[in-house]
């Protein structure tokens, strides 16, 4: 388990690696998060596409992902003064549970 302000760290392929926040572990660890892994998302797709075999566990991760950015973005381009720890927190755990 990770605490304080470490990150916890994800590589999507190609070379492509993201860091959560450290709390990004413990929300992934409830069964019924656990869950999402049979749960296929794009049914039959992947008999024509070998690599469309992605699940609604790998949907939610890269939704928290995306919701994390569009965040960071807003929060850069914005004037914004808002509690960032509070929305990564809120986004994060909107992006893993949102299924």
């Amino acid at each position: 388990m990770v605490e304080g302000n470490e990150k916890f760290g994800l590589n999507f392929g190609e070379g492509e690696a993201y860091e959560f926040p450290w709390y990004f572990e413990n929300l992934l660890r409830p069964a019924e998060v656990q869950r999402l892994r049979s749960v296929i998302q794009l049914g039959y797709t992947s008999m024509v596409y070998p690599n469309g075999t992605q699940n609604r566990f790998t949907h939610s991760i890269g939704v928290t992902k995306y919701g994390l950015e569009m965040l960071k973005s807003a929060v850069e381009h914005s004037k914004l003064d808002i509690n960032l720890e509070r929305w990564q927190r809120i986004i994060t755990a909107a992006g893993i549970y949102h299924d």
